[in-house]
């Protein structure tokens, strides 16, 4: 039977956190219960089948976008409105073509393929394409 989860990420207190839950569908405006301070998710599937009282576990395929929560920007704004700070100073050197400052406070890159929506009520809008 094929399984459906969800990661979500979610600021830590060094580094980024990620929270798996099992969800019974891809659609992100079904989901309910959203961690606090979630900025980004990605779907994914697995096979999973009883045997003998053992729970067989396949690996993780069918990774969806990752979708980020916030506004994006290119560098170029970001020297507009930061001047030219640590924050653009390291978004040029990482070589950033846009940045995402996520509704969480923090800055993630916007990767090729990936999706920005400026806030969690945008899932809705998102039905069927992930």
């Amino acid at each position: 039977m094929i399984k459906h989860y969800v990661n979500f990420d979610t600021p830590g207190a060094l580094l980024p956190e990620t929270v798996t839950r099992q969800v019974r569908t891809r659609i992100p405006a079904r989901l309910r219960n959203i961690p606090t301070g979630t900025y980004a998710i990605t779907f994914w599937d697995r096979e999973e089948q009883r045997h003998n009282k053992e729970t067989l576990v396949g690996e993780r395929k069918n990774h969806s976008k990752r979708i980020l929560f916030g506004e994006t920007y290119t560098p170029e704004q970001i020297k507009e409105i930061y001047g030219e700070d640590t924050l653009y100073r390291n978004i040029v050197r990482n070589g950033w073509s846009k940045g995402v400052y996520c509704i969480a406070g923090n800055w993630q890159p916007l990767q090729d393929g990936e999706i920005a929506l400026s806030a969690h009520s945008d899932l809705r809008l998102m039905k069927g394409t992930v």
